[in-house]
């Protein structure tokens, strides 16, 4: 993929970050550059369909919606599909890492493309992420623990090092 289609599709998707002050009247906070918001229990049992619950030791890669991505069709004319796929990539060297190693067996791995994330027991759970503006990215959490989150495209490796770094897990 080339350079500027990367810089367009990164301005694009990250630079209007409104954040979730129109979803709830509580403190909005920013976690690793993704946007926390507090809620109770009415919030979530309206946006049921648009969130997923996640606990224990988990990896979230984080994809655009179908209604999303096509939207981004129709307004980049070119880029999306290409980043799409290179993400595709990387995720699945991930996961394949994960899946056939030993060493992640205490690790699930999810792909969502679900709005809101509400981690449950991470440290300072439950918290539940807007995503509206993170198009591709990666959340790690676990149990007690603080999450760690990042937002791009990466090669594989890269992922499969942050999820070893998080957990401390040997090569």
């Amino acid at each position: 993929m080339g350079f500027k289609k990367i810089i367009y599709i990164s301005l694009f998707a990250f630079g209007c970050n409104e954040g979730a002050e129109h979803l709830a009247n509580d403190s909005i906070g920013k976690i690793d550059s993704l946007n926390t918001i507090k809620v109770n229990a009415a919030f979530i049992a309206t946006h049921l369909s648009d969130t997923v619950f996640i606990k224990g030791n988990q990896v979230i890669f984080l994809r655009p919606d179908s209604a999303r991505f096509a939207s981004y069709e129709k307004t980049l004319n070119a880029g999306i599909s290409e980043a799409d796929a290179d993400f595709g990539t990387a995720v699945s060297m991930a996961i394949d890492t994960i899946v056939n190693n030993k060493n992640f067996k205490n690790v699930s791995v999810l792909v969502s493309t679900k709005r809101f994330i509400q981690l449950i027991d991470c440290q300072g759970g439950p918290i539940t992420i807007d995503r509206d503006t993170v198009n591709f990215g990666i959340i790690v959490t676990s149990k007690g623990k603080k999450l760690k989150a990042e937002q791009n495209i990466y090669p594989g490796e890269h992922y499969i090092n942050v999820i070893r770094n998080y957990y401390k897990i040997k090569k």
